[in-house]
């Protein structure tokens, strides 16, 4: 049997907000967070996670409490102008055959009333703006900004559940699939009953696979790490890796303003029983240059071999893009590789890089240097600088704790930026719809066939360019293994 995205009923509506209140209402009917938190097995290890279900209960409480008064506020607006209409049309009934000839005498709020009736049409539009007012202000009321919400940066609802799932940790690594199954059953999601005699490999690609249902997201891609050594297929995220390891952000993950590279894109994708996701996409450039990975050091202020291997790619990136605009060292470089995306893990707090504007320039000028000078002598201008030494060292040792490399591709337009540290000459940039972030592929070989590798940062892409009028008959369909 075939699964594919469009297939699927979705249990609780599609709207963010409403699948949301739809899992806060389940919250609400559990008295006792924490014992829900002991059967999922997250009392232990994730304390701050009861914090966050009390704020999100606490949250929507008050949004259905404001939503309630407004609407009795609303109806107890409309029966009073049906009753002051009704009693205002009785009252001059009787007394306009009498009294009318005495209009002048009559009591001011009696002669206002008078006015009002002979201005018929003119009242009922001031009342019926009034009510659209009111009923107008009942959206913004209700719902409220979902912002509040979050675990790690700015996201919705929804979001903040996914990303909670991808950084929470476990004892057992089956926990962390098995410790949401309660809640995310009680969702609609179709999932089996725990049994931890199941491969943990099995165990991942269900609960990836039903999150893809439920969401209609195809952003969860970016959480794969690549072919999987236990012979999984490579777009199922082993989640036994360190999610604060990772090169990702939520803003990214999520696809927000200016990390969007497939915007208005629709999601697609079908799931083949010999475990092929097949998604749609179009191919950007293929890798022409990878530096492969970084080197980690602990010590800063020395002529180790690490430190001129660091040198080596960063220097080798500006030469392979040189080398394919052939143009010299003095090119736009600086505006199209060498950007702050490519080496910063923007996770980390971004006042520990961007208090060093000094640094910067430094840094890239020696980066940049191209062969007027030699390796060792780029280390030594850096050890000079000890600050700029410490610098340089960071960026580097961040480079290789989360796994990251850069790259360069062919043909033109040229795409430079940063990539998986296990990239390879070869492999494919694709942007794939429905995925805010490029992703690197490699052909299987003797098969039309990809594996995900991960995704990649590209400056020039981030903003939709790669992806512009794109239509559906633009796209040709990816067989992810």
């Amino acid at each position: 049997m075939e699964l594919s995205s469009a297939k699927f009923p979705v249990k609780i509506p599609e709207s963010t907000t409403f699948k949301w209140i739809g899992l806060a209402s389940i919250w609400f009917s559990i008295r006792q967070p924490s014992a829900w938190l002991r059967q999922t097995s997250l009392a232990a290890g994730l304390p701050e996670y009861a914090t966050f279900i009390n704020r999100v209960i606490d949250y929507y409480l008050r949004m259905y409490w404001m939503l309630i008064g407004t609407f009795l506020f609303f109806l107890v607006a409309i029966l009073l102008f049906v009753l002051y209409r009704l009693v205002g049309a009785l009252f001059l009934e009787l007394v306009r055959a009498d009294l009318g000839p005495y209009i002048n005498e009559w009591p001011s709020w009696a002669r206002w009333l008078r006015e009002t009736e002979v201005d018929l049409p003119w009242a009922w539009l001031q009342a019926l703006g009034i009510l659209v007012l009111l009923l107008g202000s009942i959206p913004a009321v209700s719902f409220g900004n979902n912002d509040q919400l979050q675990l790690g940066g700015k996201m919705n609802s929804v979001e903040a559940i996914i990303q909670e799932i991808r950084t929470r940790k476990a004892t057992n690594p089956k926990d962390q699939s098995y410790g949401m199954h309660a809640i995310l059953q009680k969702l609609g999601l179709s999932l089996t009953t725990p049994d931890y005699s199941r491969d943990l490999g099995d165990i991942q690609k269900e609960l990836f696979v039903q999150l893809l249902i439920w969401t209609k997201s195809m952003n969860l891609l970016l959480c794969a790490n690549g072919p999987r050594a236990d012979g999984k297929p490579s777009w199922v995220p082993d989640r036994q890796l360190d999610s604060e390891e990772m090169w990702l952000k939520p803003s990214q993950l999520f696809g927000r303003a200016g990390n969007n590279t497939t915007p208005d894109s629709d999601p697609w994708w079908v799931l083949h029983d010999d475990d092929r996701l097949v998604v749609r996409g179009r191919k950007i450039h293929r890798v022409d240059w990878c530096g492969g990975p970084f080197e980690h050091t602990d010590t800063v202020m020395d002529y180790s071999g690490t430190h001129l291997h660091n040198i080596i790619i960063l220097r080798d990136q500006h030469r392979a893009n040189v080398e394919r605009v052939n143009a010299g060292w003095g090119s736009v470089f600086v505006d199209t590789s060498l950007r702050r995306i490519h080496y910063v893990d923007m996770t980390e707090k971004p006042a520990r890089f961007s208090n060093f504007e000094h640094l910067w320039a430094l840094w890239d000028g020696l980066v940049r240097s191209g062969d007027n000078i030699l390796v060792r002598d780029v280390l030594e201008s850096m050890l000079a600088t000890p600050e700029l030494m410490e610098f340089h060292t960071s960026i580097c040792n961040e480079m290789a704790k989360k796994g990251r490399s850069v790259f360069v591709t062919a043909p033109h337009p040229l795409a430079t930026g940063n990539c998986p540290a296990n990239t390879k000459v070869g492999d494919v940039i694709f942007l794939v719809a429905g995925v805010p972030m490029p992703l690197v592929l490699r052909e299987v070989s003797g098969s039309d066939n990809y594996q995900l590798i991960g995704f990649a940062l590209v400056d020039a892409l981030m903003w939709g360019q790669g992806w512009g009028a794109v239509v559906e008959d633009d796209l040709q369909e990816i067989a992810l293994c």
